[in-house]
């Protein structure tokens, strides 16, 4: 979590650790030590560090002197406190550590276990999160079994905070409720602001903006009713204006977001003004105006951020500040800025680095120096615990020291094997999920044909379902009649006139025609869908096509004196099998007779679009009906009909012609109205070059 965070969760510590109630309320002596106590704290306030740490320093050796461990132990904690303050986390560890043993020893609940809570704000901020979370968890139960509530509050919001640093928002979210639903018992409204500030970060990180809108009002609503007294009271206002500007922030109400982070400012600066918060404050605006591209508005902000870590020299504040400059200068292209600013950051990681490595060693130095106090404090011979100390200290810090370089080169060796071993994993896991990538692409794909094909096949039997229905029909009413007119013919001649069985054996005739005819389309058609009717695509002259046709037709077409007029060109040339184009345009043309009037003419013209050529046959007859239109467009069999003169047809005849001209790769477009005629477009590849 932000370091802001953890400020707060000090400032609450300190006002309860620290506070003479807590302190000397037990006590029946108000000695001048709890005076000069209130005289640390009220330099703290005026913002005095140096004269309050020297002034600390005294009274605490006063009460060594005097054996008073609770005066010396709140001292020392104190001046941690103040050190914590300055980010100088080595003298904090320092102190409070010194701080520990004495605190322990008093038996004051509350004294010990916030020590303990400040002594895992130092680990938290150097990113020991293990040693940070016992401390945490130590103060919790040290609170619970003592019946302090307040103090049990700050325990599990820490401890919130650090599941939050992990990245276990669940486990954060239980910790921050539970510290919620003690504190509403308290009825304290401030506290219950301080917890709707934490549940306000699980909500932004977990994006549950919903759940965010409505405890932003009730924030907002508390922070309008309760009045500031203490610095404290502002820390928490501001800390929770804050989280209120980060969540409007990821909503993406860039606006509204720094108008929050304007009244945090605002709010801050009535409290005396913090440097953390002014830094932060002014960072995080910078930010939101990156986003928005306002320039002007990002170096106003970021200036004031960076001026305001560099006096108070925080690392994170400061490295947050020139990793922002560099991604302002790499989107302005401006490479040499951004350069300057990336090493500069590189800079201060090194100098955290180096930081957090000496306090690691000083906390294990001090820990172990403390447990020889503790025991002699048990004795109360204060002096001999402090010979102890020294002499402790210095027979194990060499050995410690040693140990100490030792285990960190294993630890740095063991992390660059590590490092290299999760490389080649990585490597491996990304070449690994996009080979799954792929083949989940390629069974996608591979689904999206199946089931087109399947969709495909379904019409196709549905097609081929509907056709043998219409064949059986329209083969049994012919068969059954030829049986009827030979079953006369046989078992009644000698009763039958010459004419009678002439006008028989005419209808047999005509009705075995019909019949055969059936028969050949339904083959014809069965041998195209069993893919045994073969193509031979061939350079085709459709003038000579057109020519052959209508000398085949000629006798169809004087029977009605019908003009069959070729307007194609000899230039003219398709890419087709010869034998099927000359099925196609016989089919058309007998189709036009069939339906043309007497008297009537049908044009066989074409044009040319791009690349192809588009063959026309037009008559001028009685056309398709709008239901008829459909079926042809969906690819179905239209019922047979009688042509102008009374004309038999199968009605598998346009099935035929427009399977034909798929296996010619070629498209047949019909444009027609009732009454008026009927235009068939046949499309084939350009062979005339």
């Amino acid at each position: 979590m932000k370091k802001l965070s953890f400020i707060f969760i000090v400032c609450q510590a300190a006002f309860l650790l620290f506070s003479p109630a807590n302190i000397l309320a037990d006590e029946k002596e108000k000695t001048a030590v709890t005076d000069s106590l209130l005289g640390v704290m009220d330099r703290i306030q005026a913002q005095n560090p140096d004269s309050a740490i020297q002034y600390g320093i005294r009274i605490a050796l006063e009460a060594e002197k005097n054996k008073d461990i609770l005066t010396l132990s709140a001292t020392l904690g104190r001046i941690g406190y103040i050190y914590f303050r300055q980010n100088n986390f080595t003298s904090a560890i320092e102190f409070y550590l010194r701080a520990y043993p004495y605190a322990k020893a008093t038996g004051h609940h509350n004294l010990f276990g916030f020590l303990l809570i400040d002594i895992g704000n130092s680990y938290y901020e150097q990113g020991l999160l293990s040693e940070a979370t016992d401390m945490y968890d130590e103060a919790e139960q040290i609170f619970s079994k003592a019946g302090l509530n307040s103090g049990q509050t700050v325990a599990l919001n820490n401890l919130g905070l650090c599941k939050i640093r992990a990245g276990e928002y669940d486990e954060a979210e239980k910790y921050f409720r539970q510290g919620l639903s003690i504190r509403e018992k308290i009825g304290d409204s401030l506290l219950i602001l301080h917890s709707y500030g934490y549940l306000l970060d699980i909500l932004r990180l977990t994006k549950r903006f919903d759940e965010a809108d409505k405890l932003i009002k009730s924030s907002i609503a508390i922070h309008n009713s309760t009045p500031l007294k203490t610095i404290y009271d502002y820390e928490i206002h501001v800390e929770t204006i804050r989280k209120i500007a980060l969540l409007k922030k990821e909503m993406t109400h860039f606006e509204e977001a720094l108008s929050f982070l304007d009244l945090a400012i605002k709010v801050n600066r009535s409290a005396g003004g913090d440097n953390n918060l002014f830094s932060l404050l002014h960072i995080e605006k910078a930010e939101i105006f990156e986003i928005l591209l306002n320039d002007k508005g990002f170096f106003a902000n970021i200036a004031l951020g960076e001026k305001y870590a560099k006096e108070i020299n925080n690392l994170r504040l400061r490295l947050r500040a020139n990793e922002l400059y560099a991604k302002h200068y790499e989107r302005k292209n401006d490479l040499k800025k951004s350069i300057f600013h990336l090493r500069e950051a590189s800079l201060i990681k090194s100098e955290m680095s180096e930081s957090a490595t000496k306090n690691r060693l000083l906390n294990l130095f001090n820990f172990v120096s403390t447990y020889d106090i503790e025991n002699q404090l048990k004795l109360s011979r204060l002096e001999l615990i402090r010979e102890t100390e020294k002499k402790q200290a210095a027979q194990l810090q060499l050995y410690l020291f040693g140990a100490g370089i030792i285990i960190i080169s294993l630890f740095l060796f063991l992390l660059y094997k590590n490092n290299l071993k999760l490389k080649k994993l990585n490597s491996e896991l990304e070449e690994r999920n996009a080979e799954i990538s792929r083949q989940r692409e390629e069974i996608s794909k591979q689904k999206a044909d199946i089931e087109l094909i399947l969709e495909e096949l379904q019409q196709i039997n549905r097609s081929r379902d509907k056709f043998y229905s219409v064949f059986v029909h329209d083969l049994k009413n012919p068969l059954y009649s030829l049986v009827s007119f030979a079953e006369i013919l046989t078992d009644e001649t000698e009763d039958l006139t010459p004419d009678e069985r002439t006008r028989f054996t005419k209808n047999i005739f005509e009705l075995s025609k019909k019949v055969n005819s059936l028969i050949m389309d339904m083959l014809d058609w069965l041998g195209i869908q069993l893919g045994k009717t073969k193509v031979s695509a061939a350079r085709v002259s459709p003038k000579q096509v057109a020519d052959i046709v209508i000398t085949r037709l000629n006798l169809a077409a004087s029977a009605k004196n019908i003009r069959v007029i070729n307007m194609l060109s000899d230039e003219v040339a398709v890419k087709a099998d010869i034998t099927s184009l000359t099925s196609i345009i016989q089919n058309l043309v007998q189709n036009s007779i069939k339906f043309s009037n007497k008297g009537s003419k049908i044009l066989i013209n074409y044009s040319r679009t791009g690349d192809k050529v588009n063959l026309i046959v037009e008559d001028f007859g009685v056309g398709f009906s709008e239901e008829q239109m459909n079926l042809f467009n969906n690819d179905e069999l239209i019922p047979s009909t009688e042509g102008t003169a009374n004309e038999q047809g199968t009605g598998f005849g346009l099935v035929i012609i427009k399977d034909l001209v798929k296996l010619n790769d070629g498209s047949l477009t019909l444009e027609s109205k009732k009454g008026e005629g009927s235009r068939f477009t046949l499309t084939l590849a350009d062979a005339s070059g």
